[in-house]
Formats: structure tokens, sequence, C-alpha cells
């Protein structure tokens, strides 16, 4: 069983795992190579997943251009999805509190593929944030699905 989990660092690190060592009902404990790495404990019982459906691929355009492409798993926050993959452009200084705006991005439209519209407290904190634009978003406010496959969120070239 392969196990991902993110250090402080914001890398991934991946843990082969046997069967006997996970316990379903009390979650999963994980000491990982430094201090910094965190532990991920679960509060149900952990699901495997029976197949390996496709993950929607996210790319993420910075400021300048560059574009990063990324496997996320529905579900997932756009800011998680991020986060995992080192883009550097999405600070998340709050964890995904919606408190801080460091996740802030521009999701241009046209894409074809349907938001749900931004809550109020989202749209509370997009106004503190530098430069906001209409299609501003929180990555943290968006949850990755299947239908996201191919999405080009736009990155700001600063978040303080």
């Amino acid at each position: 069983m392969e196990i991902i989990f993110a250090t402080l660092l914001r890398r991934c690190a991946r843990l082969e795992l046997a069967e006997d060592q996970v316990d379903y009902k009390r979650g999963l404990s994980v000491r990982g190579p430094s201090a910094s790495t965190c532990i991920w404990l679960l509060p149900e019982p952990l699901q495997l997943p029976t197949g390996h459906a496709p993950m929607p691929r996210i790319i993420f355009q910075s400021a300048d251009g560059t574009r990063t492409e990324v496997e996320a798993a529905s579900g997932q926050s756009l800011m998680s999805a991020a986060v995992a993959h080192g883009i550097e452009e999405i600070a998340a200084e709050c964890g995904g509190a919606c408190a801080c705006g460091t996740c802030h991005c521009y999701i241009p439209e046209g894409q074809g593929i349907a938001l749900p519209e931004a809550e109020e407290m989202e749209l509370a904190m997009i106004e503190c944030v530098i430069d906001p634009r209409p299609q501003s978003r929180l990555t943290c406010q968006v949850t990755v699905s299947e239908a996201m496959d191919g999405l080009v969120v736009e990155l700001p070239a600063s978040q303080h």
C-alpha cells in the first residue's frame, strides 16, 4: 500500500506500508524522517480505492507565463493540490481556513468548466487580496472535480 504524506516544507513523500501496518479502525499514524513531517490521523477507517480512475489535470500558470501541470484528486482543494506539487506562488499561510487570502488565484472564464459560485466568506477575503479581479478565487475554497480536467489557474505575481 502506498501512502502519501506532506511535510511542513511542502514536499510530498511516499511511504510503502504492508497491509498489516495499517489499523483501519484507529487510523494511520506515520512517523516521518524528520520532525517537520506531518502525522495524519484518519477519523474514519481508510477506504482503499478499488480502481485507479484518471485524476483531473490542473494547470497552474505563473504571472510570467510558466505553466505547471499537476494531477489532483477529486475532492481535494486547488490549494492542497498546489501545495502538494510545490507551486510556490500559493503561500497558503492559513492552511485552507479562508482566513488569509494567500492562496489567491484567477480562474479565467471561457474554459467550459462550471465552477460553484464563491460564497460570502470567500468574497469578503478576496476584497483584501492584492489586485483582485472579477475572476479572482481563493484556491482553498475551490474543490477539484473530474469535470475540472484541463482547468487553467492563473497565479498573481505576489500574494503579499
